[in-house]
Parts: structure tokens; C-alpha cells; sequence
């Protein structure tokens, strides 16, 4: 299940949250994690910063596509390890784009799931969030910095707080 965003999902700069705790399983086909980049406009220059290798190109070196409207462009994560995890890749663009993520076939006791969102770019990105935890045991939740010292406040059973800096990832358990 995918949401999509309407117009909240085209923007100029986004931000790539993963998470980095199952890994990619070993399927035939096989499977991966990706970033999709899907252009409104002709002649849209794409800029992506992966935060892991991908195919054709290295972790944390910036390079651009151009792209027509209707056009995508896959970045796909290379390795399936958790470990590698395109958490915090950059994606900008100098026309309008939409962005959405995916990760295939994660590893979690011998069940395989898929997970995927449409983006909302910078523009729209927000800072109080409610989250609701289950009874599940092996939960995760994922904060992403879109900037230096983000401060994050946790208030559950009882209070955290931590400060990570732009494209890190916190995790909470």
C-alpha cells in the first residue's frame, strides 16, 4: 500500500527516509531498495546525493539525469544489507518532481514484506508527530534530519531526547 500525496508529493528537494533494520531478502527476481524520480516537466535536471552506493554510481558522490516529463529515473540501492540504507539521499531538481521510495522483500522472520511511499518534498515536511505503537516486539520508528542539530523529544512511558545533524537517521525501538 502506497499513499500518494497529490500535489504535496511535487516539489523541488526531497529527503530519502529508510529504514535500517530488516534486509533485502535474496529473491528470484531479485529485489532492492530504491528512490523513483518521476519528472512533471520537460527538461528537468535532476540532482541525487545516494547515501549508499548504487547502480553506476558511488555513495555520497552528487550526479544529475535529465529527464522529460513523464520520465523516471530508478537509483537503486545495490547491496541488500540494511546496513546500506539510502536513508538520507538527496534528491533536487530544478522542475518540479515527484519521489517515491521502496524497499522489497524485507526480511522479518522468514515473512517477506514490501514497503513504499510517495514523498512529500521539503516544502511540506513537518515537526510533531503522534505515533501509535502496537503490540508488536520488534517495531521501529525512524526520525530523518533535514537539518543540523535537529532536536528530537520523545515522550512515551518516559522522556527522551537526542540532537542529530542533517541526513543522519534515529532510530527508536
Amino acid at each position: 500500500l502506497f499513499s500518494l500525496k497529490g500535489n504535496k508529493g511535487i516539489g523541488l528537494e526531497f529527503y530519502t527516509p529508510f529504514q535500517k533494520f530488516w534486509d533485502n531478502s535474496v529473491t528470484a527476481p531479485s529485489t532492492f531498495s530504491s528512490i523513483e524520480v518521476v519528472a512533471t516537466e520537460d527538461n528537468t535536471t535532476v540532482l541525487i546525493t545516494p547515501r549508499a552506493s548504487i547502480v553506476g554510481h558511488l555513495q555520497d558522490a552528487t550526479f544529475s539525469v535529465v529527464l522529460q516529463s513523464g520520465e523516471t529515473y530508478s537509483a537503486r540501492d545495490v547491496n541488500v544489507s540494511a546496513v546500506s540504507s539510502l536513508a538520507g539521499s538527496i534528491v533536487s531538481a530544478n522542475k518540479p518532481i515527484s519521489v517515491t521510495v521502496f524497499s522489497g522483500a524485507l526480511s522479518n522472520a522468514g515473512c517477506n514484506s514490501s514497503v513504499g511511499d510517495q514523498l512529500v518534498s521539503r516544502d511540506y515536511l513537518g515537526k510533531d508527530f503522534i505515533i501509535k505503537k502496537s503490540t508488536a516486539t520488534n517495531e521501529r520508528v525512524y526520525v530523518l534530519a533535514t537539518e543540523n542539530t535537529t532536536f528530537i523529544d520523545i515522550t512515551n512511558s518516559g522522556t527522551a531526547s537526542t540532537l542529530i545533524n542533517w541526513g543522519e537517521t534515529y532510530e527508536l525501538p
